[in-house]
């Protein structure tokens, strides 16, 4: 995939203070794009060489779209907005509280509706414009019950997407990439159960991609000529067989 293409493009990624987000944001600038990074710790965008670094609780609709103004504003225009914000608070249904559920629909589900809203006016007269949402695995199979707020979440990303693609369609490109496990992400910085949190970490290392192969290749698919559009797909380490676990 010719990521060159992305040379003057103008992008802006939220959550890029780590994971994910952090990663696709840098393999972005390595290509050329100029990039705004949306996060609520700042001082984390500050240490990404080339990063516009731009605060923002996406959880709060007035400060995403202040924040979405003020990237593009920074950039001068918009061109590709990655929704790569994203948490987890695991939990059995019958035990957790109704705070987290909220927190983590608040995130993944109403923040990047609340960011996305706000984007659309500068996408729709961009440069081959294109909206990626990271969805997740998670999104299409419940593998353990303690995951099912998040994949419950991920899903809506999922039907979100068709959703997207349904109303900015074909002006604006949708892709919805769901990942699989991703090494040395913080995903499981939620978990309150020690040894929950070990056995999910094990897994991830063990069984995840490469947290820069993953970015490298959002990068290499949103540089792919505007007239393609990876619609849906998921994405793991080669080999990796899901398995029903208990965390």
């Amino acid at each position: 995939m010719d990521s060159s293409r992305l040379a003057g493009r103008r992008i802006a990624v939220t959550g890029a203070s780590s994971g994910i987000g952090r990663a696709i944001a840098a393999a972005a600038l390595r290509s050329g794009a100029s990039v705004a990074g949306l996060a609520r710790r700042t001082h984390l965008l500050a240490e990404v060489s080339g990063l516009v670094p731009v605060a923002c609780d996406i959880t709060d609709n007035g400060a995403a779209g202040e924040a979405v103004r003020a990237a593009v504003g920074e950039l001068g225009g918009l061109d590709v907005l990655v929704n790569a914000a994203g948490i987890n608070r695991p939990g059995l249904i019958e035990d957790t509280e109704p705070e987290d559920w909220r927190a983590v629909f608040g995130t993944n589900v109403l923040g990047l509706l609340a960011v996305t809203q706000a984007a659309i006016p500068s996408l729709r007269v961009g440069m081959e414009p294109t909206v990626v949402n990271i969805s997740s695995n998670s999104g299409h199979r419940v593998l353990s019950p303690v995951n099912g707020v998040y994949a419950a979440s991920k899903a809506a990303v999922v039907m979100l997407s068709d959703a997207m693609r349904k109303e900015l369609g074909p002006e604006v490109r949708v892709m919805d990439i769901a990942p699989g496990y991703v090494r040395d992400t913080e995903i499981h910085a939620g978990y309150t159960d020690p040894e929950h949190r070990r056995e999910a970490d094990e897994r991830q290392q063990s069984s995840g991609m490469e947290l820069d192969h993953f970015a490298d290749l959002v990068v290499g698919l949103i540089a792919q000529p505007g007239d393609v559009a990876v619609q849906s797909l998921l994405v793991t380490k080669t080999g990796y067989e899901p398995q029903p676990y208990r965390s």
